[in-house]
């Protein structure tokens, strides 16, 4: 801080550090440690108000502020009020005393089996703030020039054209040379045209029918193979069907549904593209099928289309039962930089129960990283839903409530298989009033656990990323849904293949249902009764699924195309056909970033996103062969590198002065009275920022382990000196050794000396903390202009503390600090070395070794 003081006065220029060996890294959570370890501080906001009491005017006099009582024994933050200080410009102060003032308490003594019944059993830091808005701190910060998605090195090689690899498929050609004998049977006689059957104006779709044993006799089928299907098309215009597969199996069901889809024991008997055109279109087999003669048939077609083509209508009829089932292109969204958030409104209902499924495909090549598929929070910003679908470390965390203490969590390590490469159901549920937790994948009970009744606040919603949106998951998402209440595994499961509808035995709770549907654009519908839109917001891309991999999302139907079954001797060739098909590659999303200084404002610099490109990282392009493995690879050299550095910039904050650094004391067995004791500190130097309303705050821990009572006493009278001003270099903090020998905190800094100044003086308060921090002592040095001009150590011999007997440690020295007593000031004069008027450069540091 820069005191400077009027001219027959005292200029004063202090600065308060606060630095521990290692890095504090940024928590939402309050951990403590054992005596000897680091800590880690948690703060929030709590508001009181107080006014001045007494009015003097003579010297001698004393003008009495009180701020913080013994009446306020507990709260869940900082202790923080506004403060009247006395802002009379007629009445100067000789001194200005704080008269800091701790009891255990309700002046109560802890014991070993009541450890925080009076003084808190720990030691905590517990340091008085001052925040003046009309000046500005500003701190030190650091960035990256780029984002590059699924990129952490510092030097990025690239090509700008898109990379693929691509995929072998054996076709069958089937030509007929000559057909010895034949039997035409046809199953159906309707006049339906069916557009379902195989719906060629989608990208991809897959269609499932059965047909009855007795109706397959009745037409005349006998046992044994059948070699091809006939089908009449009532559209008036050709229709391509690309990759059009023909499977069949034989069955025991009698009707079909869309929760249990078959999936396997299917004969592959046709694989070919086709242009259906209008009339009788034959689909002669590759391989005959083998009809058992007693069972019942199903028959599944699908197709792949790249590009759409035109709508295809088949003839058919309507059995009067369920014996079709359908569906197409499984659209879905690609994550590869981007979020989506859902709107939260009607999710204010949501606080004992929860219920939210999906279906996934974590990015093979990128998987597992740290991500959040998706993010909730309350009105504080505070963490109530998240799940990481993994982290880093493979395991599957799912936080569900928070009460500001903490959140519920359960977690477990998933197989690779789980999280990535093909897709996967899940479901999670929280349930407050039975205290559980539950992880279902693919409708079956994953992991779960007990003892978790946080309740749940949502106010924002976010899918694709985490609450701050730099934790993006990588992967495929459909079929996003959120309910107000826990399912039982048992609806999870029948409803997990199929879509949602009012038929739902809770569609009445569901509170958000994106099936993504859309297949392009950049909103998505929400399908529940709240139809609230959602927009996409960077880089997902919309994807459909192969026909043939076509997993969910099944209309039932009583409609079922005509079909003439071939029976009979032919002399075919078949003639294998390999076609290749391409997969573009994952892009890595590039952003460069500029800083844009907000100099002489309270705001921060600005980082202006310059670019952001799609482009990607060298590598291997692959081909895979029909039966999947790897059969060839070619690797495609960068054409350009992109340098990843570092920027700087500046965040600023209204100045925050901490006008006393204290300790709390080891709490057991300390008994400090119903009075407690008193402190009196000469906080004269302050007098500038001790006027008019300020914040004041007790924070870094410690505010709420002991009763506190904090008053200031403004003496009324002539000064020694007149203070000018008080200016921080630095803002109050804990740093790493690392980052203060590195200048990247508390750096280099010019300091502009006013010209009616006549002496100068900087103040300092440092204590060392953590394993390497608290217990050594270090010599730290000032420099003024480039020169080393103080040296001094960091010790405090804690034994002779007043405050006794508290429990563990408290009798060893510490670097600057002991439990129960406030931290040692150094004061160097710098007068001789400066003149008024000039800038000087000021630095701070010590030795390590």
């Amino acid at each position: 801080m820069l005191l400077i003081k009027r001219k027959n006065g005292l200029n004063i220029i202090t600065f308060v550090i606060r630095k521990p060996v290692n890095g504090y890294p940024s928590k939402t959570n309050m951990i403590y440690f054992n005596p000897g370890h680091m800590k880690y501080l948690f703060f929030t906001l709590f508001l009181l108000a107080f006014a001045i009491q007494g009015s003097a005017q003579s010297d001698g006099d004393t003008i009495v502020v009180k701020t913080f009582n013994y009446t306020q024994t507990h709260g869940h933050g900082i202790r923080d009020t506004m403060i009247d200080f006395p802002d009379d410009p007629g009445v100067t102060y000789e001194k200005v005393i704080m008269l800091y003032n701790m009891r255990c308490k309700k002046g109560l003594v802890s014991t070993t089996t009541d450890r925080n019944k009076g003084c808190g059993e720990w030691d905590y830091s517990c340091n008085t703030y001052i925040t003046d808005s009309s000046k500005v701190d500003s701190v030190l910060s650091f960035t990256s020039s780029h984002y590059i998605s699924a990129f952490s090195d510092t030097v990025f090689y690239y090509v700008e054209d898109p990379l693929y690899d691509y995929y072998q498929y054996r076709q069958k050609d089937v030509q007929i040379n000559n057909t010895n004998s034949e039997t035409l049977s046809t199953v159906g006689s309707g006049n339906l045209s069916l557009p379902h059957v195989l719906a060629t104006g989608n990208h991809s779709g897959k269609s499932q029918y059965l047909y009855t044993q007795t109706e397959l006799a009745a037409s005349g089928i006998v046992s044994g193979n059948i070699d091809a299907i006939l089908l009449d098309i009532v559209s008036s215009n050709n229709a391509e069907a690309g990759y059009l597969r023909v499977k069949m199996k034989n069955t025991d069901k009698t009707s079909l549904n869309n929760i249990d889809i078959d999936t396997g024991g299917f004969t592959e008997v046709f694989f070919d593209d086709y242009t259906f055109s209008p009339g009788s279109n034959r689909l002669q087999f590759y391989t005959p099928f083998s009809w058992d003669g007693t069972s019942n048939l199903i028959i599944e077609l699908s197709f792949t289309n790249n590009s759409t083509s035109n709508a295809l209508d088949v003839e058919g009829e309507n059995t009067g039962t369920t014996s079709g089932i359908f569906t197409t292109n499984n659209y879905c969204l690609d994550n590869v930089n981007g979020k989506i958030e859902i709107p939260a409104g009607p999710m204010a209902d949501i606080s004992d129960e929860i219920t939210i499924s999906f279906w996934s495909y974590g990015n093979k090549k990128i998987q597992p990283v740290n991500n959040s598929i998706f993010w909730a929070r309350d009105s504080l910003n505070r963490r109530q839903v998240n799940l990481h679908l993994p982290w880093g470390d493979s395991k599957i965390y799912f936080d569900c409530g928070n009460d500001g203490s903490g959140y519920d969590r359960i977690s477990k390590t998933a197989t690779p298989d789980e999280y990535k490469g093909s897709w996967s159901h899940w479901a999670i549920t929280k349930n407050t009033n039975t205290g559980e937790m539950k992880i279902y994948h693919n409708g079956t009970l994953w992991h779960s656990g007990s003892d978790k009744t946080r309740l749940i606040d949502i106010g924002n919603f976010i899918l694709g990323t985490s609450g701050n949106y730099n934790r993006t998951y990588f992967g495929k998402i459909d079929e996003f849904r959120v309910w107000k209440k826990e399912l039982d595994q048992a609806t999870i499961r029948e409803w997990m293949y199929r879509p949602v509808d009012a038929t739902h035995p809770d569609y009445a709770d569901l509170v958000a249902y994106y099936p993504f549907d859309e297949g392009g654009g950049d909103t998505v519908n929400d399908a529940s009764a709240f139809a609230k839109t959602a927009t996409i917001d960077g880089y997902m891309y919309w994807l459909f699924d192969r026909g043939n991999n076509l997993n969910r999302g099944f209309v039932e139907t009583t409609e079922r195309p005509n079909i003439t079954f071939a029976q009979g001797d032919y002399n075919l060739t078949v003639t294998d056909q390999i076609v290749t098909d391409s997969v573009q590659l994952t892009p890595n999303i590039v952003r460069e970033y500029e800083i844009i200084p907000r100099y002489g404002t309270m705001l921060d610099d600005s980082i202006n996103e310059v670019s952001v490109n799609e482009y990607w990282q060298e590598q291997y392009e692959h081909t895979y062969g029909p039966d999947g493995n790897l059969i060839d690879s070619a690797y495609i050299q960068a054409t350009d590198t992109i340098e990843v550095t570092e920027l700087t910039y500046y965040k600023r904050y209204p100045m925050k002065f901490e006008i006393m650094s204290f300790v709390t004391p080891y709490g057991i067995y300390l008994d400090l009275g119903m009075g407690g004791k008193t402190w009196a500190f000469d906080v004269t130097d302050y007098t500038p920022i001790l006027k008019g309303t300020k914040r004041m705050t007790v924070e870094r821990g410690g505010q709420w382990q002991e009763d506190m009572d904090i008053r200031f006493l403004f003496i009324v009278g002539t000064p020694p000196r007149d203070v000018l001003n008080v200016q921080q270099i630095w803002r109050p903090d804990y740093k790493s050794y690392t980052a203060i020998l590195s200048n990247r905190a508390f750096e280099p800094r010019d300091v502009q000396l006013r010209t009616d100044g006549k002496y100068f003086k900087i103040r300092s308060v440092i204590t060392g903390h953590g394993q390497q921090g608290e217990f050594i002592p270090r010599n730290h040095f000032l420099k003024i202009n480039g020169v080393q001009q103080f040296t001094w150590k960091v010790w405090t011999e804690c034994a002779t503390n007043p405050i006794y007997p508290q429990g563990g440690t408290w009798v060893y020295d510490r670097a600057g600090w002991c439990p129960g007593k406030y931290s040692n000031l150094v004061e160097n004069d710098i007068t001789n070395l400066v003149t008024p008027g000039e800038t000087v450069t000021i630095d701070y540091g010590l030795q390590t070794a």
